[in-house]
Parts: structure tokens; sequence; C-alpha cells
């Protein structure tokens, strides 16, 4: 089902292209891997991820430990390279944690809130989110480094990578 999943999408890339008086990429890259593989001449740029955000100033709070912060997906074999990082923390300092916001599945759900270096504090609406982002020390994202996942991100992009340099 997956190859005839991907080959349908291509098929629809195809398609959509033929008719697109403009192509617009997110990086260099993906622009010059589908314009090797779709021949066709085609009218491209790229276009940056320009996002603004209501982000102040960085300022650390005087306390004993940093705030660590993930948010975001919990799929697509993200969990266990965030438990990696939770060990490394851990190991380096015991008393530190990572709090992380994103709805797990419930069989990682379990794994995390299982180590002591991981504070799980589920879903999120928006605004609490800003204010977790205004507070946090460190941002933090993680991708699977699990070799059946791989290649399938090889095209895949994080526009939250983007939205947290940019604040």
């Amino acid at each position: 089902l997956e190859r005839w999943f991907y080959k349908a999408i291509e098929r629809s890339y195809k398609k959509m292209k033929s008719q697109a008086s403009l192509v617009i990429y997110n990086c260099d890259y993906l622009k010059r891997r589908y314009q090797q593989k779709y021949t066709a001449q085609e009218n491209a740029v790229v276009a940056y991820n320009a996002a603004a955000f209501d982000a102040s100033a960085y300022q650390p709070e005087e306390q004993d430990k940093l705030s660590i912060t993930y948010f975001g997906n919990l799929g697509v074999g993200r969990v266990p390279s965030l438990l990696d990082v939770a060990d490394a923390v851990h190991k380096i300092c015991p008393g530190q944690t990572i709090d992380v916001y994103g709805r797990p599945s419930s069989e990682d759900a379990v794994k995390l809130e299982a180590h002591p270096a991981i504070v799980l504090h589920g879903f999120v609406d928006q605004a609490t989110l800003l204010q977790v982002r205004e507070k946090s020390d460190i941002l933090l994202h993680v991708e699977s480094f699990d070799p059946q996942i791989m290649p399938k991100l090889k095209y895949a992009f994080s526009t939250k990578i983007a939205q947290c340099l940019c604040s």
C-alpha cells in the first residue's frame, strides 16, 4: 500500500506541476532534487520562512536549572530520540528535566512518563504554548534515526525549526 500511495502522490504532483505557473520550494535542496526528478522546465523560486514572532528578547531567569522544552509531533519515531537526549541530560545533570508538550501514543506516554528527566505535559492550547516558549531557555527538536523511518523523512521538513529559529 505504501508504494502505491507514493506513486499516487507522484502522479498528483506531476499533474499539479503541469498546471502551475510557479512552483515554490522551501529550500534549495528540495528545488534541485525535484527539478532533477521532474525534468520539465518550470518557473521556480525558493521562499525561506520569514515568520515573525511576538517573542521578546531572551532573558535568562535566575534558577538552578535550565528550562528545556520540546513541543510538537511525537510521532514518526521521535520518542526514542527524545528519550536518548533525556538519558544524556540526566547523565550530565541528574536534576535537569525536559518539559514535553504534545500528544504521544499511549505506549510512548508510558515511556516518557517513566523517564526521570522528562515531564510530560501533554497537549496544550496555542496560548499556553506561546507562554511556554517565551519562558524556555532551550527549545529542543529531535528526529528519528530509525533506518525504517529515515528514508521517509528525506524530503520532509519541520516548519517548527524555522519558527523556533525566528523566535
